[in-house]
Order: structure tokens, then C-alpha cells, then sequence
């Protein structure tokens, strides 16, 4: 309860400020970040969810408003924020494919579906013939609106008695099709010049490396807990790799967000964020370091903070109880898994008789 009186009280009265330097906005924008976005992914009381979701909608309206910060910023932060909350859930699970509640899910559809369809209206549509960077761009939102879907549709179906029996077939599905979706966006964003600019292609260029690579790694994760023989700590290991690649990736996005894309127009390669802000002499003037070096650079740190922000989230899940839909994955796992081996020894025996 402190938490969010505390966020009530320091920031409304901090993003509402006529604020005229572009330091002192970039500042004010990232503290609110700062304040909101933790307890949005680790609460689990209704009341505290609406209201920090109530005060980030209002936040973000005025500061677009009034800061003039780009709806690009608002995209990347709350895709890699979902992308970090995915690395803490995996972590919780138990080798499957991902879930989250379904107002998570539909809130994500919501978003990537307006932004499918602005995009598809005014760009496909309204160009004859339209450019291929524009139907890139319409593929990747609606992949991203697929995982949405799927990310929350299980937790949907459980509640539902006449549909609770295909949500253990649609788990087993995306086994397969979570990772493919994921190395597809991963190529579109790897081979798409979205930004212009040198240091936001280089990246994106990151950006559809690490994507390719959380594929890889979900993958390979489900296929060892498939495995019955396999020791709890290596897959523990294992959960933690997942989950650090799932964390790196938004971290990732995060970071372009607040250093490229918190101002101008990014499309142009015109944005503007801390990046600017850092390498700016005294006139003004940005002086960007080599794109590759200072991406790199970028990269290493986020490294560093994924792998302790990963250390923190698996030391803070060693110490919570499971929770009831977590239990019943769980039991429901255990029990298939005893059902298979059990087919087996009765095959094995009728082999052995025969």
C-alpha cells in the first residue's frame, strides 16, 4: 500500500509540471517510467493495477501533449516492458510457452491492432503502389498482435468450462509456433531499415539478433522440460537463459526508447533522445561516436543490468508460493507426464509377454 501512495504523491504533481528544457522533460518522462512501470509488472492487487494504469494513461497523454514525446517512445516501452515481464514468468513456469492474465492479453491486442490497422489504412492503402517498408511494417505489428493473443488466451479459456480443455492443446501448439513468430520478427526488423539514422540501424540490426535469439532459446528450453530424466537445477538453468534473453530483448527496447525515439520523428531518422543529449558539444551539436562502437557499448551495459535484474527476479520467485493457475499447469504437466510413462512401461510389457 505505501508503494503506490508514494508513486501518488511524488509523481502526478512531477509529470504535470510546464516544463521548457529538453533535459529537464527527457528526465521527468524517464522517472515517471521509472516509478510506474515496476509496480505495474509486480502487483498483483486489482486496485493497484487500475490505478497505476489509470495514471500511466494520464501521464502519457499529457506528456505527448504537452512535452511533445513521441508515440514511437510510448511503443518501444511498453513492448519491451512486456518482453521483460515474459523473462519473469518464465522463470515462474514450468517450460511452456508463456501466459498472462487475459485483460493483459486483450490490452496488448488492443494496442498492436490500431497500430496494424493505422498502419495498413495509411500507408498501404493510401500509396499507389504501396511500398514494401509499409507492408513490413503492418507484418510486424500483426505478428505482434498474434502473440498477444496467444500470450492471454489460455488464461481466458481456463475460466471457461466448454473451452478450459483446448487450452492444453493451444499450449502445446505454441511450443512450436510462440518461437516461430518471434525468429520471424526477428528477421523483418534484422533486414527492414526502420530508422535512417546510423546509430538506430545499427540498433535494430541488435534488436532483430536478439529476437532470432529468444526464439532459439524458448525452443530449446521446451524441449528439455519434455524430457522426464532431465535434474531440476538444469532446468532451472535453463529457465534462467530463457529468461535472460526474454529480459535483454526488452531491456534492449527500452534503451532505444529513451536514448533515440523520446522526441522528433524516428521514421526520418529524426528522433531525438538521451543519446543526443550525451554526445552534444557546446553548441548543441551532436557529435555521434562510430554507430557499431556505440552500439556495442549500448549493448554491454544492457548485459550487465539483464543479468542482474534476472538474478533478482529468480531469487525473488525462490521465495514466493506458486500461485493457483501456476499449481494447476504444474499438476496438469505431472500428470501427463506419469500418464506417458506409463504407456510406455504397459507397451513395454506387451513387447516383453508377447
Amino acid at each position: 500500500v505505501a508503494l503506490p501512495l508514494l508513486i501518488a504523491a511524488l509523481i502526478p504533481p512531477a509529470v504535470f509540471l510546464p516544463l521548457e528544457g529538453e533535459g529537464a522533460r527527457m528526465v521527468c518522462v524517464l522517472l515517471f517510467q521509472a516509478f510506474v512501470w515496476p509496480v505495474a509488472l509486480t502487483t498483483t492487487r486489482p486496485v493497484v493495477e487500475g490505478f497505476v494504469g489509470v495514471l500511466m494513461l494520464a501521464g502519457a497523454t499529457h506528456q505527448c501533449l504537452a512535452y511533445q514525446v513521441s508515440s514511437g517512445f510510448y511503443g518501444h516501452v511498453v513492448a519491451g516492458m512486456a518482453l521483460i515481464g515474459g523473462g519473469r514468468e518464465t522463470i515462474r513456469g514450468d517450460g511452456r510457452p508463456i501466459t498472462a492474465r487475459w485483460f493483459v492479453g486483450v490490452l496488448g491486442c488492443v494496442l498492436f491492432a490500431f497500430a496494424t490497422g493505422s498502419q495498413y489504412y495509411h500507408t498501404v492503402m493510401g500509396l499507389h503502389p504501396p511500398k514494401l517498408m509499409h507492408l513490413v511494417h503492418t507484418c510486424i505489428y500483426s505478428m505482434a498482435f498474434v502473440l498477444s493473443l496467444m500470450i492471454g488466451a489460455p488464461d481466458f479459456m481456463r475460466a471457461r468450462p466448454h473451452l478450459a480443455a483446448y487450452a492444453s492443446h493451444l499450449l502445446d501448439a505454441r511450443v512450436l509456433v510462440d518461437p516461430a513468430v518471434l525468429f520471424a520478427l526477428g528477421v523483418l526488423l534484422y533486414t527492414h531499415r526502420h530508422d535512417p539514422s546510423e546509430v538506430g540501424t545499427q540498433m535494430h540490426l541488435i534488436l532483430g539478433l536478439l529476437l532470432m535469439a529468444l526464439a532459439l532459446m524458448q525452443m530449446g528450453n521446451s524441449m528439455l522440460h519434455t524430457l522426464s530424466s532431465i535434474p531440476a537445477p538444469l532446468c532451472m538453468l535453463t529457465r534462467k537463459l530463457t529468461a535472460f534473453a526474454w529480459v535483454l530483448t526488452g531491456l534492449w527496447l527500452v534503451h532505444m526508447a529513451a536514448f533515440l525515439y523520446m522526441f522528433g520523428n524516428e521514421a526520418r531518422g529524426k528522433g531525438r533522445g538521451l543519446h543526443h543529449l550525451l554526445w552534444a558539444d557546446e553548441h548543441g551539436q551532436v557529435q555521434s561516436p562510430l554507430a557499431a562502437e556505440c552500439a556495442g557499448f549500448y549493448l554491454a551495459l544492457d548485459i550487465l543490468m539483464g543479468v542482474l535484474l534476472v538474478s533478482c527476479m529468480a531469487s525473488s520467485s525462490a521465495g514466493q508460493k506458486q500461485s493457483p493457475t501456476e499449481s494447476a499447469d504444474e499438476n496438469e504437466t505431472a500428470a501427463l507426464r506419469v500418464a506417458a510413462d506409463a504407456d510406455e512401461e504397459n507397451a513395454r510389457s506387451s513387447v516383453g509377454g508377447k
